[in-house]
């Protein structure tokens, strides 16, 4: 007793070793525990448990020799000291660290800047025996030139494109990093950005080789500029942040060049929307021989400015007397290739409007060309009714800067090589059709039939949803409600005042530009008579309110019994077509699956966890129920019905987890209490059978709320039993009553036979029979594909009968010549 307790006080203290001192917790040297368990005993007993606790702590793979005995562990006292050596100290804890103030430094250069980087570290000195800091410095692939820790080359490492430092000692410290990072002056947009450890005081100093400037430092709560000869010094504070970025623009004055040459190419989106139309405008200039502060473009009549951006855009106005000119100030004076965007609108003044549109053009620009597309957004009609100074395009010639603007499909497409131009459209607005805006991709059901009348059904609706809230229902009246899931997770219905029950609905995520699936499940319970010994059941597939593109239901029903006959609306598998299940009765062919409850179970499903599974998860079920009885022994569908592997995989995985859920909704009804995240307990126990014969059946497209409805005519097998044992004593008793004809008509066969005995006989003659058997060939060939094949197989029959018995006597006159 005295080994057992010192071992679990060992490892109850174990975590506590090299524990924090400021939290008031008990620590002691790794060697006074050795020294706590030495123990004299010659055979330490452990627990299994407490032996794997030990195991895990060395880290050994292979076992030590021990024994069992009453349940416990038993090792050598020298086994024992050998396993307490060879356990690992715990890690101490990672000290705690400060980084307090960053400075960034640097000339700004052509091409590239330098950037120098003095940070302070504290580490507090109570860390004293503190486990070595690995620290990430700058996130980012950066070229380093040099990172150095108290003046000195520093332990560095560089994982997932993060910069890492590495300290062994506490105390203040200096890190001081120097790398580069692109900072261009040779083109617009100007600018320097850099990763950085947040650090509560950061500081920049950088200086441009520029003196007149416009700069803005991101994040920075004061900006100072030192204006020097041919430069100008920026310093800046700036918030705790985790990058730094810095933009500027040089100020020039326009220069005594001569005038500048503007060329714009322009690129006009029309959309035409519920209400107005919309306009994208982009303008590609190109500035030569001098600069420009500002642009003035034309604004078309009638259409208002809602935004301007583009390169080094300013704060834009539309002025004038009819407020024609759109005035676009520039940050700084530009030459070269810049763009600018405008948007604008017009607002339809009536359901039907007449619109012209004239376009946005550069007042400045000596040459100016475009492209001019048109768009729907609206159920609107647009006609053309002028075109002047446009020459129509096909859309695919239209240049791809202008297809980029929409991803919709264009309706119409212009150029022009130089302004003006008019065009003129016609918007006829129609009255739009509501469209289906929430379906039901698949719908799968699983019903049982039990022998003593207790009905279990469960529902599955893959549906995909826009604005709907509820799913309705018209649920039996005499149904009990078990669960309902959305998604995965259990919600609480509810019942409007028709008596349909709503279960609320979730919005379907946009995937790629496609709308995604949710599952919602109902499981409901019906109680009603035995059945009899013979007679008819009904039951119902529940169809919501909304279109179902497939269902696909399968009934399990009571082996004991005989199914003569299936009707009602739903599409039947082969084998319960027509009078197929009647002949399959007197083969004596059942699809019988046993085993039903706790067959396949998964401990991870759904049902259990409360939790939607991931689409992995759903991947391997489908594949798992592929090997399963249930898909070795399914039936097959027509053609017509077009169910596929897949969506028939996916039924069967219903089929069995439906048995294990209701086996756990009757064990929690049994349990006296309520399972976590369940509201009620469950009205009954559910014995499930442990084997079913299963039909299919699948109904495409329906789209109106009526349930899908099934009859099945069924009789107890004894009762088939007793019927052919009745049928068969009555042809006997026929049988027995027609002997005397029977005798007469063998008189008939025997008279025919004897009169044309000749013919008779030349007909069952090898070469005879092979012209009768070409006769009913040829004869079959005019009615169905069966009386075909049987009259060619007589047929083949027949001419290997005549080859052999030619060649048999040619054989005998070989013998006999």
């Amino acid at each position: 007793m005295k080994k057992i307790i010192l071992f679990v006080s060992f490892l109850i203290i174990l975590p506590l070793v090299h524990a924090k001192e400021n939290a008031g917790e008990l620590s002691l040297p790794w060697t006074a525990f050795e020294k706590l368990l030495e123990l004299n005993e010659d055979q330490i007993a452990l627990t299994w448990d407490e032996f794997q606790q030990l195991m895990k702590q060395t880290g050994l793979e292979k076992t030590p020799h021990f024994q069992m005995q009453n349940g416990n562990v038993i090792l050598s006292r020298q086994e024992f000291k050998t396993l307490l050596k060879k356990m690992k100290p715990p890690a101490s804890a990672a000290p705690k660290y400060y980084l307090t103030k960053a400075v960034y430094s640097g000339t700004i250069n052509k091409k590239q800047t330098l950037v120098t980087a003095h940070l302070r570290l504290q580490i507090p000195k109570s860390e004293k025996n503190m486990a070595p800091l690995r620290m990430e410095l700058f996130a980012g692939q950066m070229a380093f030139q040099e990172i150095l820790l108290n003046g000195r080359p520093a332990l560095i490492e560089n994982e997932n494109r993060r910069t890492y430092i590495t300290v062994t000692k506490p105390g203040n410290h200096q890190i001081a990093a120097t790398f580069s990072v692109t900072g261009s002056l040779e083109k617009a947009p100007f600018h320097l950005y850099f990763s950085v450890p947040r650090t509560p005081i950061t500081q920049l100093d950088f200086t441009l080789p520029l003196r007149n400037v416009d700069v803005k430092v991101d994040n920075a709560s004061l900006v100072e500029k030192i204006k020097r000869k041919k430069s100008t010094r920026i310093k800046a504070s700036l918030t705790p942040v985790s990058s730094v970025k810095m933009s500027w623009n040089p100020i020039e004055v326009e220069k005594a060049k001569g005038p500048a040459k503007t060329y714009s190419s322009t690129y006009e989106l029309l959309a035409i929307e519920e209400d107005a139309i919309r306009v994208q405008t982009r303008l590609d200039l190109n500035v030569l021989q001098n600069t420009i502060n500002a642009l003035n473009v034309q604004v078309p009549e009638g259409y208002n400015v809602l935004e301007v951006n583009g390169d080094s855009v300013g704060e834009w106005k539309v002025q004038g007397k009819d407020k024609k000119v759109l005035l676009i100030p520039l940050r700084y004076a530009r030459q070269g290739r810049f763009y600018v965007n405008i948007t604008s609108e017009r607002v339809f003044k009536g359901k039907n409007s007449v619109i012209d549109f004239s376009g946005f053009h550069v007042m400045s620009a000596i040459r100016e060309n475009g492209f001019l597309g048109v768009e729907l957004k609206t159920t609107a009609e647009a006609k053309i009714i002028e075109s002047k100074g446009l020459t129509r395009q096909d859309i695919q010639e239209l240049p791809r800067m202008l297809l980029n603007l929409s991803p919709r499909p264009f309706v119409y497409g212009f150029k022009y090589t130089h302004p003006p131009f008019q065009l003129g459209l016609d918007i006829q607005r129609h009255e739009e059709v509501p469209v289906i805006s929430t379906v039901v991709d698949e719908a799968n059901g699983v019903t049982l039939i039990m022998q003593d009348g207790k009905r279990v059904h469960h529902l599955t609706y893959s549906v995909r949803n826009t604005w709907k809230q509820f799913l309705e229902l018209q649920v039996p009246e005499d149904a009990q409600v078990w669960s309902t899931f959305v998604q995965g997770q259990r919600v609480k219905p509810s019942k409007n005042q028709e008596g349909k029950i709503l279960i609320p609905l979730n919005r379907s995520k946009n995937i790629n530009g496609d709308l995604s699936q949710f599952d919602v499940e109902i499981m409901y319970y019906q109680s009603q008579k035995s059945l009899r010994p013979a007679g008819r059941e009904s039951i119902e597939f529940l169809i919501p309110d909304i279109v179902v593109s497939q269902a696909l239901w399968s009934v399990y029903l009571p082996v004991n019994n005989d199914y003569l006959y299936f009707r009602g609306t739903a599409d039947k598998e082969k084998s319960a077509q027509g009078i197929r299940p009647l002949v399959s009765i007197l083969k004596g062919e059942k699809r019988i699956l046993k085993n039903l409850v706790g067959m396949d179970f998964d401990n991870g499903y759904r049902y259990s966890s409360d939790k939607p599974a991931s689409m992995e998860l759903k991947k391997q079920r489908i594949d798992r129920a592929k090997n399963t009885r249930q898909w070795q022994s399914r039936g097959s569908f027509s053609e017509g019905q077009s169910v596929k592997d897949e969506a028939y995989a996916r039924q069967v995985e219903r089929e069995l987890n439906f048995f294990n859920q209701a086996l756990q909704q009757g064990n929690k009804a049994i349990g006296g209490g309520t399972a976590p995240g369940v509201t009620g307990v469950l009205p009954i126990r559910v014995n499930v059978p442990n084997a079913g014969q299963v039909f299919r059946f699948t109904k495409k497209i329906v789209v109106n709320q009526a349930p899908l409805t099934l009859d099945i005519f069924y009789a107890n097998q004894w009762t088939v039993k007793a019927l052919k044992l009745f049928l068969l004593i009555v042809l006997i008793w026929v049988l027995f009553k027609l002997k005397s004809k029977w005798i007469l008509l063998k008189n008939l066969v025997l008279s025919f036979y004897k009169n044309h005995e000749n013919e008779i006989k030349w007909v069952l003659s090898p070469g005879g029979l092979v012209i009768t058997t070409a006769l009913l060939w040829g004869a079959g060939l005019i009615f169905t594909r069966l009386t075909a094949v049987m009259g060619f197989l007589l047929f083949a029959g027949a001419l290997l009968r005549w080859l052999w018995t030619l060649l048999k006597r040619k054989r005998e006159n070989e013998i006999n010549p």
